[in-house]
């Protein structure tokens, strides 16, 4: 998007320029404005090539397409996974300049089965990319079957955890010299000694 033309009034008094530039999307065009409380703005704009950033809505949509997918719930089969077990998240490949091109952006997917760590059991060899303007799947391959990663040995969650690396802690012994904390179960409080 590009500014053909910006003109404003500024009010007689000396109020301060507080404004915000916005990027707004329709039609799939996106349209930049300047918005201000005391600057009446015009700006015309020309149909050049842009991007909105992307919002949570359309990626969380996104996410659901494969699952509605024949060949993708082909190839979550062919490799031995319960589709129900398999999480779907949108990667944004980026925008690289003034090529027209769709707003498209890649999903991963892992499987979770077994495991809080889903992003240590990627399933591999399948490319999915979602126009985010249409919702809909736009290039899909399935190169090559790779085994999915044991879900042993990925917990990382600290409660989970056996020695060495987890829990089996003792609890350190707390000496306050001059009486300054307080403690009260699991809560310390500073105690001020006023004179």
């Amino acid at each position: 998007m590009a500014i053909k033309t910006h003109h404003h009034k500024i009010p007689s008094s000396s109020s301060p320029r507080l404004g915000r530039y916005t990027t707004q999307q329709a039609n799939p065009r996106a349209h930049s404005r300047y918005l201000s409380p005391f600057i009446v703005s015009t700006i015309k704009v020309d149909n050049q090539h842009g991007y909105p950033l992307l919002n949570d809505e359309e990626q969380s949509a996104a996410s659901e397409l494969p699952f509605k997918y024949g060949p993708f719930v082909q190839s979550i089969k062919k490799r031995g996974l319960n589709i129900s077990e398999v999480v779907c998240t949108t990667f944004s490949v980026g925008w690289f300049g003034e090529a027209k091109t769709k707003r498209t952006t890649k999903l991963n997917c892992f499987y979770k089965e077994g495991s809080v760590n889903l992003y240590v059991r990627p399933v591999e060899g399948i490319t999915v990319v979602v126009d985010l303007d249409d919702q809909k799947i736009v290039e899909y391959k399935d190169r090559f079957v790779v085994p999915v990663p044991k879900a042993e040995g990925t917990e990382y969650q600290a409660a989970n955890q056996k020695p060495p690396f987890g829990p089996k802690l003792n609890g350190a012994p707390v000496v306050s010299v001059e009486k300054g904390f307080k403690l009260d179960g699991n809560t310390v409080r500073l105690v001020l000694k006023l004179n």
